[in-house]
């Protein structure tokens, strides 16, 4: 499974995300979205994502304050 690397801006903290489609990719794929737990990082969902790739476009986001997603500023 190749996963891109890119990051977006929600509310004005900047989120990493791991994608294997382009980002605004039109596909006939359907999208599968993993969501990691608390004090954990979108890494640990790799190798449970994998089997999925060749169906799916896998999306795994790092929520904020976790990984190298950044921290809100209320916080």
């Amino acid at each position: 499974m190749e996963l891109k690397e890119h990051s977006v801006q929600v509310r004005g903290v900047k989120l990493r995300v791991f994608d294997t489609g382009d980002v605004g990719e039109s596909t006939s794929r359907p999208v599968l979205l993993f969501l990691h737990g608390m004090r954990d990082a979108a890494a640990s969902l790799f190798s449970i994502a994998a089997p999925f790739a060749d169906r799916y476009r896998i999306v795994l986001p790092e929520l904020r304050g976790h990984g190298s997603s950044d921290y809100p500023s209320a916080y």
